[in-house]
């Protein structure tokens, strides 16, 4: 649904996932997915995982504006 809203179209998305169901992950990135944590969540991981999304935003949002 995200991705079908021009407003959040390019908002990166963080899933929960078991790494360990390969059909599980490949849905997520499929889907449009940035990137994912493992289920049992790692809040210093969430925080660095967010920032790179966060910074890789920012970054294209400023090639488009070019």
């Amino acid at each position: 649904r995200l991705r079908s809203v021009r407003d959040t179209r390019r908002l990166p998305i963080l899933v929960l996932a078991d790494p360990h169901d390969p059909s599980q992950l490949a849905r997520a990135f499929e889907i449009g997915a940035a990137d994912y944590l493992n289920e049992r969540v790692d809040p210093r991981e969430l925080r660095l995982r967010a920032r790179t999304q966060v910074n890789n935003k920012r970054y294209q949002d400023a090639l488009r504006s070019l």
